[in-house]
C-alpha cells in the first residue's frame, strides 16, 4: 500500500491490490493518521462475497487432502502416489500453494517463470527438483479444466481408426488415461497428460504419445485446487478419469466485510473504487460510512501518478 501525505497536510491511501486483516489495524501508520481519500481495491465489492479467511480457505484444501489419504490408504495405495496440483497465476496464489507443501511436507514444482516469482516471495533461491519427483505442481489457473479433454483427434492418428468401431476407440482412450495417471515429465506434459492443454499444447502431443511407455509410473490419480474469490459459494467439485478438481473460495484480494471493516476503522473523508462495482456504488454506498466516488464522477479526481510528477526546471543555456 502507498501513503501520500501532499504539502497541504491532505493524507491519501492507495490500497492496490490487497487483502484488508483485522492485523492492519494495529499498523503504527495508521495511528492518528487522518486519512482523507482511500483508493480502495473494490474487486469484491459486494455483500454475496463474503468468503473466508486466507487460512481457513487452506485449511479446507487440506482437510479434503487428508480425505484423499484416507482413501488410497483404505485402498492399500500410498498417499504419494497422489499428484496435487495448484492453480496459479503469474504473480499470486503463492502463499496457498506454499501453505499445502509445508502442511503436506512435499516438494513443489512449477516452471521457470513462477519459480521466479516463489524465489522473491521466500526470499531465496527457490531450488526446484524434476518434475517427477515432485508431490505438488503449480499450473496455471486457465488450464485446470476438462476442455479439450485428451483431444484424441491430435493425439491419435484417427487414420488408423475406423470411425465405425467403437471398442477400438474406447480402446485407446483408456489406454490414454491409463498412461496419463502414471506420467509427469514437465510442465506441457503434464499439461496434455490430464487434458488440461490448451490447443498450442496438445499440437506436440503426437510425440508425447509414442513416448509415454518409456515413463516410469509415479502418480495414479491427481487432485487439483482453483482457488479464487470467484469460487465462493460455488461448492464447485468436478471429478472425471481419476482427476478431481476442488474450487477453493481464496483471494488476495479483500472479501466485502473486510474491506467495510477497513474504511470504518480508517475513517477517511472520501473512497475512491479502482474496480467497477457490479450494480454501482449506489448499490453498496449504504454499507460503508464515507461517500465513495468514482473517477468520472468527480471532475477533480486526480490519478496516483501525478503525485510523482516532477517540476520542470529552468536550465541555463550553454554558450
Amino acid at each position: 500500500m502507498l501513503i501520500f501525505t501532499l504539502l497541504n497536510g491532505k493524507t491519501i491511501l492507495h490500497t492496490g491490490d490487497f487483502r484488508a486483516t483485522p492485523a492492519m489495524e494495529s499498523y503504527p501508520i495508521f495511528w492518528n493518521k487522518d486519512i482523507h481519500t482511500v483508493y480502495l481495491d473494490t474487486t469484491y465489492c459486494n455483500p454475496r462475497y463474503d468468503f473466508p479467511t486466507q487460512d481457513q480457505s487452506l485449511e479446507m484444501a487440506l482437510y479434503l487432502l487428508r480425505q484423499k489419504k484416507q482413501e488410497v490408504e483404505k485402498a492399500g495405495h500410498s498417499f504419494s502416489s497422489v499428484l496435487i496440483v495448484c492453480g496459479t497465476y503469474t504473480i499470486g496464489k503463492e502463499k496457498f500453494l506454499l501453505g499445502i507443501a509445508r502442511r503436506v511436507g512435499c516438494s513443489v514444482w512449477a516452471s521457470s517463470e513462477k519459480a521466479t516469482v516463489i524465489s522473491a516471495v521466500e526470499g531465496h533461491v527457490f531450488n526446484m527438483p524434476p518434475p517427477q519427483t515432485c508431490q505438488l505442481h503449480a499450473l496455471p489457473m486457465r488450464d485446470l479444466t476438462y476442455e479439450n479433454n485428451f483431444a484424441k483427434e491430435t493425439i491419435v492418428n484417427q487414420r488408423a481408426i475406423s470411425e465405425k468401431n467403437s471398442s477400438e476407440r474406447k480402446r485407446v482412450k483408456a489406454r490414454l488415461i491409463q498412461y496419463a495417471m502414471r506420467a509427469c515429465t514437465g510442465s506441457s506434459v503434464w499439461q496434455v497428460c490430464c487434458g488440461f492443454a490448451r490447443p498450442s499444447v496438445v499440437n506436440g502431443s503426437k510425440r508425447f504419445f509414442r513416448g509415454l511407455d518409456s515413463f516410469k509410473g509415479t502418480f495414479n490419480e491427481v487432485v487439483a485446487f482453483k482457488p479464487s474469490g470467484w469460487e465462493n459459494g460455488k461448492n464447485s467439485t468436478i471429478e472425471k478419469d481419476k482427476v478431481t478438481i476442488h474450487g477453493i473460495p481464496y483471494s488476495e484480494h479483500s472479501s466485502f466485510s473486510e474491506m467495510v471493516r477497513f474504511i470504518k476503522y480508517l475513517k477517511p473523508k472520501l473512497v475512491v473504487p479502482t474496480v467497477d462495482i457490479s450494480g454501482g456504488v449506489k448499490s453498496v454506498q449504504k454499507y460503508f460510512p464515507c461517500p465513495l466516488v468514482y473517477k468520472e464522477d468527480d471532475t477533480h479526481q486526480t490519478r496516483v501518478t501525478d503525485y510523482f510528477s516532477m517540476q520542470r526546471q529552468q536550465v541555463p543555456a550553454v554558450t
